[in-house]
């Protein structure tokens, strides 16, 4: 069953700073619709694994107006390998999916050579920058923990 996406509707369009979606893998691109009015989009999918990736590549494509671009890609929450993202890239541009930045998770086991592979293939391709972000465990206070008993 496909998870609906939800897009709050009073989000600003010409705000200096990107929206995000933040989706999991399992939302249909059928249930996603073209984001017209936010000129600024980050897109987060999560728990993507390496067989999930085209299906990625099809919910960009679902929110993208035609000729545009997202801010950022990312995948928190993601075990991906680095033949996936060597085919996510080769994926990318294949099927016209633009982005500025691709934030893939910092414990993708790299070698330096696949690394430079990524980031010159992002840089000349897809005239994009490849990041990468440290996964955090956050210890997080819930209101509770903050009342006076």
């Amino acid at each position: 069953m496909d998870a609906p996406a939800i897009l709050h509707p009073s989000l600003p369009a010409l705000s200096p700073f990107p929206a995000a979606l933040h989706i999991t893998k399992d939302v249909s691109p059928k249930a996603l619709r073209t984001i017209q009015d936010i000129i600024l989009l980050e897109l987060y999918v999560s728990e993507v694994q390496d067989s999930d990736l085209d299906r990625v590549l099809e919910m960009a494509k679902a929110i993208l107006p035609q000729h545009k671009s997202l801010t950022e890609l990312r995948f928190p929450r993601s075990p991906l390998t680095s033949a996936g993202c060597k085919r996510l890239l080769k994926n990318m541009k294949k099927n016209r999916v633009s982005v500025g930045r691709l934030t893939i998770p910092d414990d993708v086991v790299l070698q330096q050579d696949e690394q430079k592979w990524l980031e010159d293939f992002a840089r000349n391709e897809l005239r994009c920058v490849l990041a990468r972000y440290a996964i955090m465990n956050l210890y997080l206070i819930s209101v509770n923990d903050l009342l006076i008993k």
